[in-house]
């Protein structure tokens, strides 16, 4: 059987995308930064699922982590194809950016742009080469709302919509999947990591909270979209988004960014 490759695999998305790509019978290959956590669920899905399960400890947002992730992944596909790469690495702040020490910026840069693009260049010509593969690149509803507190994971959740689109009509071409899916709130870690107020988050009628399981099962079924926004609610409100003035949309981001400022706080 095939491999499906999974970045930020420890929790969240990445989590249930080795889960669900292991029940459709697929081996996994998960790729995290917390060793014992990343063992940990690694086991549950071979005990689960009965699949060969391999697990790489790798900071994406480290240049040498990343050489050495790809030349194990060469040999990997060589013994099995690699049929599924899911680049779900990533991590958003709450942080002043003019305060913020720079090094926050660069880190994300590193995994959101060049890590992202790195393993899929080494990937794609091979799936390319086979006539089949998918890619998926997960960005963000937030890819589409440029935020105060957050205009670098906006700005390179955006580059990641624009790379995805720029190369899906030769990989299409060529019976290869990509898609960019950029699901909105989520009930996952990310968002108490960056000191929100998930209690106050929840009040909020244009927020709408789903489950990782049914984002990823949604995204796996539109695999031939190149940009899937799960859910309807988040379809309409990227619709409204692109359809009010500028100047209202830039009172609403402020006022945004001014409640994100003091959740962070």
């Amino acid at each position: 059987m095939a491999y499906a490759v999974i970045t930020g695999a420890t929790s969240g998305l990445g989590l249930e995308y080795a889960n669900i790509l292991a029940s459709y019978g697929y081996n996994i290959i998960m790729i995290g930064r917390r060793e014992g956590k990343l063992e940990k669920e690694a086991e549950k899905i071979r005990n689960r699922y009965s699949k060969k399960v391999n697990t790489v400890v790798c900071d994406l947002s480290i240049k040498s982590d990343i050489n050495r992730l790809l030349i194990y992944l060469d040999e990997k596909d060589k013994e099995e194809e690699i049929f599924y790469f899911i680049n779900n690495a990533g991590f958003g702040t709450n942080i002043d950016f003019f305060s913020d020490e720079f090094k926050h910026q660069r880190k994300m840069l590193q995994v959101h742009i060049e890590a992202l693009t790195k393993l899929t260049h080494f990937i794609a010509p091979k799936m390319v080469e086979r006539g089949s593969g998918n890619i998926i690149n997960v960005s963000s509803l937030a890819s589409f709302l440029p935020l105060p507190r957050s205009p670098f994971y906006c700005s390179t959740k955006m580059f990641i919509n624009t790379f995805t689109e720029s190369i899906y009509p030769y990989l299409r071409k060529n019976g290869v999947n990509i898609q960019a899916v950029c699901p909105g709130f989520i009930k996952t870690e990310f968002h108490s990591r960056q000191n929100l107020d998930i209690k106050n988050l929840k009040k909020n009628f244009l927020i709408t909270w789903m489950e990782p399981k049914n984002v990823v099962e949604l995204s796996l079924k539109n695999l031939h979209k190149p940009i899937y926004i799960p859910h309807i609610k988040n379809k309409i409100l990227f619709i409204i988004i692109n359809l009010i003035p500028k100047k209202l949309y830039y009172k609403i981001a402020e006022s945004l960014g001014d409640e994100y400022k003091k959740m962070g706080e």
